[in-house]
């Protein structure tokens, strides 16, 4: 019985861990994105490093903020 539950409290760590990645690139790829948006479309120069810039650090923002409430549950 015990060895079922950290198996499973093993899984739902890796989880955790494992989305905070895909996070961090959709972050990066959503700056991207809204970046060449906003120089398509208001003629601005170098929106697509800001907001790649942008996605990356809010990304990991996010990524230590979960993190850190996580350990902190233990």
């Amino acid at each position: 019985m015990i060895k079922e539950k950290n198996t499973e409290n093993t899984w739902k760590t890796f989880a955790l861990y494992g989305s905070l990645s895909l996070n961090l690139g959709f972050m990066i790829l959503g700056g991207y994105f809204l970046g060449r948006l906003l120089e398509t479309q208001y003629q601005l120069k170098n929106m697509t490093f800001t907001g790649i810039l942008t996605g990356l650090f809010l990304g990991l923002y996010q990524m230590f903020a979960i993190a850190y409430r996580a350990g902190k549950k233990k």
